[in-house]
């Protein structure tokens, strides 16, 4: 949704899968609500939880740095 509460993606999550002693969903397709066909896919194939991540790694600064 965006900020006025219209509806501009459709997330399908699938295949649900036990990694690291979770059961989550390993793949995610997002849809444009406006655009009929379009679609991407995002497959995760391995998952990382619990890591430590410093508090400098959320400032506004190092955000823009990240690619």
């Amino acid at each position: 949704y965006d900020e006025d509460g219209a509806l501009i993606n459709v997330v399908k999550a699938s295949k649900i899968q036990n990694i690291g002693g979770r059961l989550i969903p390993t793949t995610f397709e997002m849809s444009p609500v406006d655009k009929p066909g379009n679609k991407t896919i995002i497959t995760y194939e391995a998952v990382t939880f619990d890591r430590e991540i410093e508090d400098v790694f959320f400032t506004s600064s190092n955000m823009k740095l990240i690619k």
